[in-house]
């Protein structure tokens, strides 16, 4: 990528905003900052040209955030409005490499997003960004109501899938169950992310059940992290109108 020439409209600095133990949960808990951007042309079959935006987001909260909705009005190089949200509860395993790099109290957190750029990515970029939907880590939520409803059903579904997840490992825990159980293809009844991890558990099958059992354990231990996770974090209460 090279840097190109750009514009940023600056809405809210991240730099030298303290930690404000007494700032009430808003929209402003989360500071954004532009820090520039860089144009390339896609790997797809199409030839697209891609920005990528850069950012710096900072919680001034004392409640850590695990999600986040943004909306850019980028003015040039290609006028378009742009929404990103993003959900970082699994990072909330502790376990989880990406456990630093969620938007803890007082902590910056770096977050770079795409978006569609003129042919020759020479055009200056002007760009605005806010914040409209923010989920704490106390299960509260503000912002907007459509936003955190999606944010809410996600969350509930998610506990579903994990759970069927988490059956299917147990029944495969022995290795003769396992290679009985999944020799062909998976039940076409099973919704794709199944399917998909049906094959994942499909491809650790060995023949050594001490080591079947050791991955098999581990992800037991996964799943039932996430189910709880995900339990606590689905409640949401959106507060304000």
């Amino acid at each position: 990528m090279r840097h190109s020439q750009f514009a940023i409209v600056l809405l809210l600095s991240a730099a030298g905003s303290p930690l404000r133990g007494d700032q009430p949960k808003s929209l402003d808990c989360l500071q954004v900052f532009v820090t520039g951007s860089d144009s390339a042309m896609s790997q797809s079959q199409a030839p697209v040209r891609v920005r990528t935006v850069h950012l710096v987001l900072k919680n001034i909260c004392s409640v850590d955030i695990t999600a986040f909705s943004l909306e850019a009005d980028i003015k040039s190089p290609v006028a378009q409005q742009h929404r990103e949200g993003v959900d970082m509860v699994y990072a909330l395993h502790t376990a989880s490499p990406a456990y630093e790099k969620i938007p803890l109290a007082g902590r910056d957190f770096r977050y770079d997003f795409g978006v569609r750029d003129d042919p020759t990515g020479e055009l200056p970029f002007d760009c605005a960004v806010k914040v409209i939907g923010i989920a704490f880590r106390d299960v509260t939520a503000v912002g907007d109501a459509a936003w955190v409803k999606r944010l809410f059903e996600s969350r509930k579904s998610d506990v579903t899938n994990f759970r069927d997840k988490l059956d299917l490992l147990v029944k495969v825990a022995h290795l003769d169950d396992a290679k009985a159980m999944l020799q062909g293809d998976p039940d076409g009844s099973l919704s794709d992310d199944m399917k998909a991890f049906w094959r994942e558990i499909k491809g650790n099958v060995g023949n050594d059940p001490a080591r079947w059992g050791a991955y098999v354990n581990r992800r037991i231990n996964e799943m039932q992290q996430f189910i709880s996770i995900l339990k606590e974090q689905s409640e949401l209460r959106r507060e304000g109108n």
